[in-house]
């Protein structure tokens, strides 16, 4: 049986007193996302160490050795 591919869209907000931009790198870098959840293990695409735009297709590794995949639509 085939399984459709989830789909999910996601709205963050957030106040303080943190820089705006330095929070969005964080947030769209993924060599930076473990630094700031500590589920993520690790996360593996072609260029880790850019923003992730249109296309950008990884995995992102968590506890007991969970893979997720993604791709950015």
């Amino acid at each position: 049986m085939a399984v459709a591919p989830l789909t999910t869209t996601l709205t963050v907000r957030a106040r303080g007193h943190a820089d705006p931009s330095g929070v969005w790198r964080r947030y769209t870098v993924p060599a930076l996302w473990a630094s700031w959840s500590v589920q993520i293990r690790d996360v593996e695409t072609e260029r880790p160490a850019d923003p992730v735009a249109q296309g950008t297709v990884g995995t992102v590794r968590g506890p007991g050795g969970v893979r997720v995949p993604f791709c950015v639509t």
